[in-house]
């Protein structure tokens, strides 16, 4: 399931937190040093998971990444598996942090520079109507022509934006009432 180039790949955050931003910034350090990145994966077994998910869960990481030993902790209760893996370093050299609120700045990207793809979970339910179309045109100055944006939030779209939807695909994690993600695909058409 090789996407992308690891030649030419490239990672970019933004967001407003200066902790996340911060601790994304610290990930090019370890990369300088030739650290990995360790990743702890709980699991709690008391849930019922989806063949799916547990799926997921158990292959999390293989791509980019080495089987590590968990940390565990005495007070780790009997209901956690744990998992883990180390980013490797010639990776998280890749990764950049930027500091940008999506709903008033976008980037100045030239059009070589501009993404193939976009993910945005778990921020644009925070926005009203008016800060959603705010947000789509600045993404869309951001975006490739045919470039795709996922989002877990279905969006307004409006009609001064080539950004609307193609589809979407709903992933359930459990037998917990919404345990799940519907995923909407959006793609940039000029």
């Amino acid at each position: 399931m090789n996407l992308a180039d690891r030649s030419n790949l490239k990672i970019d955050t933004y967001d407003l937190s200066p902790k996340v931003n911060s601790h994304i910034a610290g990930l090019a350090l370890k990369a300088k040093r030739k650290e990995n990145y360790a990743i702890q994966l709980p699991l709690n077994t008391e849930r019922k998971w989806t063949p799916e998910f547990l799926k997921y869960w158990e292959d999390f990481g293989k791509l980019i990444a080495s089987p590590a030993k968990p940390v565990a902790s005495v007070s780790q209760p009997q209901n956690v598996r744990l998992r883990a893996i180390d980013v490797r370093s010639d990776l998280l050299g890749k990764v950049h942090a930027f500091d940008t609120n999506i709903v008033l700045q976008s980037p100045a990207l030239l059009e070589k520079d501009r993404y193939d793809l976009i993910i945005g979970t778990n921020i644009f339910v925070y926005y009203n109507a008016f800060e959603q179309g705010l947000a789509m045109r600045n993404l869309e100055k951001m975006l490739k022509d045919g470039g795709i944006l996922l989002s877990n939030n279905a969006l307004v779209e409006f009609p001064f934006t080539p950004i609307h939807s193609v589809g979407y695909s709903k992933t359930i994690y459990s037998d917990q009432k919404n345990d799940a993600d519907a995923i909407v695909w959006y793609q940039k058409k000029e």
